[in-house]
């Protein structure tokens, strides 16, 4: 018979003259995964010399007898676990975080002795999502893996345990977030919103004709008679906005004279224009009128 941890290919030698040993077949002991066989035995004694396979010779001489007569005999196979079985235990990470502890190794196979655990860390802009085993998740446990829940949840079949992965999966963590500001540092402005124009003549405050300014007094002239009415045929007269009569009021003449001026558009002022010619800076510095231009002949 075995005391557990293996089988015995034959379990009863019946019916066996008391006189004799003929009937005495022997047996042979398997251990089962994880065991190893330790020997046979007769009561506490054991069977000296005998392997696995007890044969017909030495069940025989080992018969319990008494003055010549023998007696009911029960051979027994012991089996213990085997140290050289052993299974591995490992904890890695999908990316995104570490764990503190890779690997339990050298573990026997009908025990969780020596199953740790291990913890994992997020990197940064991650978050823990769970211990897998393979595509199963290990329900209920944290970023710190106990040894209580890693042992239940090591691989196993029909109480014999083999080499388990446990993988700690990362996420991406919405909660973490930056913000990116844009500010000025000083001397600039805020571009203003282009104002809608009247698309007739005269609406531009300044002139440029030929790359020279010309003299204020010919713009402000020409620009105010425009802007008092004379629009023949254009429709109601609009009335200027707040900058455009600031410059013809308040601006000083070297505004003119120190800036080119922008082209005004419209038949009548290029008309006008031509009729007064092209203008020409004096030549002469030192009097007054150097600082006006002159028409040319």
């Amino acid at each position: 018979m075995s005391a557990g941890g293996g089988t015995v290919d034959h379990a009863l030698d019946a019916g066996i003259q008391v006189l004799g040993t003929d009937g005495v077949s022997g047996s042979t002991a398997t251990p089962a995964p994880g065991y190893r066989f330790e020997g046979w035995y007769v009561g506490d004694a054991r069977v000296d010399g005998a392997g696995a396979a007890l044969g017909a010779d030495e069940a025989a001489a080992n018969v319990a007898s008494s003055g010549g007569v023998r007696s009911d005999t029960t051979f027994t196979a012991r089996f213990v676990a085997d140290g050289a079985q052993t299974y591995d235990v490992a904890y890695v990470s999908a990316g995104g975080g570490t764990v503190d502890h890779a690997l339990d190794a050298g573990i026997q196979v009908l025990g969780t002795d020596g199953v740790s655990g291990s913890t994992a860390t997020p990197a940064p802009g991650y978050r823990f999502e769970g211990w897998y085993v393979g595509d199963a998740r290990v329900d209920g446990a944290g970023a710190a893996l106990g040894a209580d829940e890693a042992a239940a949840n090591v691989a196993s079949s029909g109480g014999v345990r083999s080499d388990t992965t446990f993988t700690a999966r990362f996420v991406a963590d919405g909660a973490q977030t930056y913000d990116v500001a844009y500010v000025s540092a000083g001397g600039g402005h805020r571009r203003p919103r282009p104002r809608r124009r009247h698309p007739g003549a005269g609406h531009r405050r300044r002139e440029r004709l030929h790359g020279h300014a010309r003299p204020r007094l010919q713009v402000r002239g020409l620009v105010r008679g425009r802007r008092q009415g004379r629009r023949r045929g254009r429709g109601p007269r609009r009335r200027r906005g707040r900058g455009q009569r600031r410059l013809l009021r308040r601006r000083p003449l070297r505004h003119h004279l120190h800036r080119p001026l922008r082209r005004r558009r419209g038949p009548d002022l290029r008309r006008r224009l031509r009729e007064r010619g092209r203008r020409q800076p004096s030549t002469t510095p030192s009097t007054p009128a150097s600082r006006c231009w002159a028409p040319t002949a």
